[in-house]
């Protein structure tokens, strides 16, 4: 079959994919046929893509226009489809722009152009906290250049060359190192915003209200230091509820790595991805504490709120964080914080 056939073939192909995908979204009370996920669709455009782009390479003439954009379609509906299936897996998840962001602290602030405004910007982002200082998630927004191999150090001696002590303009520096240093600033593209440890104790009563478990079940828990009831699936749903898992795709390993604050040095990957794909259970639930458990050595349990004042509405506190252990030494990245992110030495 001649390359043009094989434009028009998948063409079509391609097209019903997507429409497929648009329309069990759309319909998914409606649809009782079989299921594909839109992973997979987006799998297979990317191998297409890649295929096309072998073949165009092997061709002694020279690659016809019509390849070449066939190439670049497929690459922009692979891409298309990518972020349709994480804005349908966010949940309670909140995602911004850098943009939107400003637009959001103009209304808050009522003006911009005041160093107050990128103070305002990392509270909303979760990029800063006056009592932590900078967190990971300010890196999502950065594009390094893959040639630079030294912007890291950069940016990590500008921020320590920073001797303002009031907290608008101390941020407002912080975030000119990451600008001056870092690498090209993302203003458009929306970026998983961390939640909050009251985030956190929202979503688990939610669980726990799905479950059917009593909230005196968990305070119960906290004050005795017990493990939760139905924690395996309470876990499961305290991660989808994040957008950190989902069945079908697994765990978001980015955005729980934006979420904890960084993995620490002991971070391998390959390791873990393998770790999960040995995680074999029939039963939803015990796999993804097992996946937490043996892959990330993760903790999860509830605490007492030790502020009398807040302790009616948020009864309990989650502790959530993964241990990434090497050569006996165990790095922590506690889910509220970012004890794991060198800029966290920059308060």
């Amino acid at each position: 079959m001649s390359a043009s056939a094989w434009i028009r073939v998948t063409f079509l192909l391609v097209v019903g994919l997507v429409a497929y995908c648009q329309a069990q979204d759309k319909y998914s009370q409606m649809y009782r046929g079989p299921v594909v996920d839109c992973r997979e669709i987006f799998g297979y455009l990317n191998n297409l893509k890649e295929f096309f782009k072998d073949e165009c390479g092997q061709l002694d003439e020279g690659c016809p226009w019509k390849l070449q954009k066939a190439i670049k379609w497929y690459g922009r509906v692979a891409k298309q489809i990518k972020q349709y299936v994480s804005a349908t897996n966010r949940h309670s998840a909140r995602f911004k722009s850098s943009r939107s962001t400003d637009s959001e602290c103009y209304r808050y602030l009522n003006v911009l152009d005041g160093n107050c405004s990128v103070r305002c910007r990392g509270l909303v982002d979760r990029l800063w906290d006056d009592q932590s200082g900078l967190g990971l998630s300010i890196t999502q927004f950065y594009k390094p250049d893959p040639e630079d191999k030294c912007y890291l150090n950069r940016t990590v001696r500008c921020l320590k060359g920073v001797s303002a002590t009031e907290s608008c303009s101390r941020v407002d520096k912080y975030v000119q190192c990451f600008n001056d240093q870092y690498g090209r600033k993302d203003t458009e593209t929306a970026r998983f915003i961390p939640f909050t440890t009251v985030q956190h104790t929202r979503i688990l009563m939610e669980c726990a209200a799905i479950q059917g478990i009593p909230v005196e079940s968990l305070q119960r828990a906290a004050e005795n230091g017990s493990g939760l009831p139905q924690e395996a699936c309470l876990l499961r749903c305290f991660l989808i509820r994040q957008g950190l898992y989902s069945d079908a795709g697994g765990l978001d390993l980015e955005r729980l790595e934006v979420q904890c604050g960084g993995y620490g040095s002991g971070w391998d990957p390959v390791a873990v991805r393998q770790c999960i794909a040995k995680v074999e259970d029939c039963d939803k639930c015990s796999k993804v504490q097992r996946i937490a458990k043996e892959c990330l050595q993760a903790h999860f349990k509830v605490l007492p709120n030790p502020n009398s004042d807040t302790v009616e509405s948020v009864p309990f506190l989650v502790e959530f964080y993964v241990g990434i252990s090497v050569l006996g030494i165990n790095f922590k990245g506690m889910i509220s914080g970012c004890l794991l992110s060198i800029f966290c030495f920059f308060a």
